[in-house]
């Protein structure tokens, strides 16, 4: 019920039902760790009402194995759960329901003998009831092949054993020599006595769905590989980019030194100059990025007093303060964090450029640091253009601006915070940005451990709140 524009952008979590957050949050674990990803949660549509959903993913990650996200397609199963429930729940039911049901349902005895077998399981399987019904011939024709049937009878004996519900996929040969992907709920049947009596199975053919998880998995591993080759190319392009572009601006140097120009001609090489350092910077940011996509940033991570960092890059950025008329109020307290110094100097000299690019003139920059238990947060406020919330979701994708830091700042590369980004993952720390909206100013909040233990994970970061 929800159209495309409602959706895009929001947490994963916002239409699931409070009692399976945790599940799908673990789910996106296994996804995070490069595995694939099948399970089953309640959610909510538009209007309230609920409904189940089997959802299965799996991983996209770039060429050196990284998580970049996932990919996944979700199928409403309400009518299937709530008819494999409540088979769980019965040991008697009725047989025109069983036969008009949309699920393949048989029962077998203690000895593995067929006692039920509904028009679903003819269907799916192309065996009648006059076929199978006495005989456990069926697990021979419908599994083939021995070592794959004795590990699937072996574990309905374990699930037996345990008296619990359990779901398991299994792949079956039909009448008709097709292979089918069966999911199966099976459930132990007890007689009055409270003993084993047979077994009871639900299953559904998700055949089609193993199929699409298939193709998406073809899918995700194309986007990789176009992903890497689009690293390696801009890797190259920056590196075969850097020898002219020394040439030009090297003669361009020259140029501006001679003492016989004209007015016309001394403003055109001052723009071949200031376009080269435009490029310059553009290649510069491509290299940095290529080379922390390809872990090969080579941060030397040390204990570092981050206050003395900050200081100097306020002391660079101070004359462009001053051109703009802008008040900058920082609060400097000791701090010592486990970083990269040069790494943490780029971050900063980012962020204060942004902030100071994007702020009007006469605008105020405040810069406030917070040593925690475990890491130091450097807090980052601007009475600039501000952020929309569409916007927050995208800045720290790559080439990625906003449209309006394009109309202030027409020649931008969108690399800034994606590198930002990263490098503070290098070093094990995080980012997080606020703002209210167009004109309401923005937040950039960055955290650094405080040690090789906490960096490490030995103990707990920053979770994202924090204390004014």
């Amino acid at each position: 019920q929800y159209p495309r524009e409602e959706i895009l952008g929001k947490p994963y979590t916002f239409w699931a039902h409070p009692d399976f957050v945790d599940i799908l949050s673990d789910e996106l674990g296994k996804r995070e760790r490069g595995g694939g990803s099948t399970y089953e949660a309640l959610y909510h549509r538009k209007d309230g009402s609920e409904f189940w959903a089997r959802v299965t993913a799996v991983s996209l990650v770039d060429g050196e194995g990284n998580y970049q996200g996932s990919i996944g397609c979700l199928s409403d199963i309400t009518e299937e759960k709530k008819l494999a429930d409540e088979m769980h729940r019965l040991y008697e039911f009725n047989e025109k329901l069983i036969q008009g049901a949309s699920v393949w349902i048989n029962v077998t005895d203690t000895e593995g003998k067929i006692t039920l077998w509904n028009e679903e399981a003819k269907k799916i399987s192309g065996y009648s009831q006059h076929e199978v019904l006495g005989d456990s011939k069926i697990w021979e024709w419908l599994y083939p092949d021995p070592e794959y049937r004795e590990g699937i009878q072996h574990q309905q004996q374990v699930f037996a054993k345990m008296g619990d519900s359990r779901r398991i996929d299994t792949t079956i040969r039909t009448k008709e020599g097709n292979e089918k992907v069966i999911a199966w709920y099976g459930t132990s049947l007890l007689d009055v006595n409270g003993q084993g009596s047979g077994w009871m199975a639900v299953g559904h053919d998700v055949t089609q769905r193993r199929r699409d998880e298939e193709r998406l998995q073809v899918y995700a591993n194309t986007l990789n590989a176009m992903s890497k080759e689009k690293d390696r190319f801009m890797s190259t392009a920056a590196h075969e980019l850097r020898t002219p572009l020394t040439i030009i601006q090297g003669f361009a140097d020259l140029l501006i030194k001679r003492d016989d120009l004209d007015a016309e001609q001394r403003t055109k090489i001052e723009g071949i100059k200031s376009q080269s350092k435009r490029l310059d910077t553009l290649i510069t940011s491509l290299l940095d990025i290529s080379r922390i996509e390809e872990g090969k940033s080579a941060l030397v991570l040390e204990q570092i007093d981050l206050a003395a960092t900050l200081n100097k890059v306020i002391t660079e950025l101070t004359p462009r303060l001053e051109r703009k008329g802008q008040k900058l109020n920082y609060s400097s307290h000791p701090a010592l964090v486990y970083a990269d110094e040069m790494a943490v100097q780029q971050i900063l000299t980012n962020l204060l450029d942004n902030a100071i690019s994007y702020t009007p003139a006469g605008g105020k920059i405040t810069v406030r640091t917070e040593a925690m238990a475990v890491s130091v947060q450097v807090e980052i406020c601007d009475t600039g253009i501000g952020i929309t919330p569409e916007a927050q979701r995208s800045i720290f994708i790559r080439f990625y601006r906003a449209p309006q830091a394009k109309q202030i700042k027409p020649y931008g590369n969108g690399l800034g915070l994606p590198i930002v980004k990263r490098l503070l993952e290098e070093m094990h720390g995080s980012i997080l940005v606020k703002s209210t909206g167009e004109g309401q100013g923005s937040s950039f909040s960055i955290t650094l451990p405080v040690d090789r233990a906490h960096a490490f994970g030995t103990v707990p970061l920053f979770s994202g709140e924090r204390s004014d």
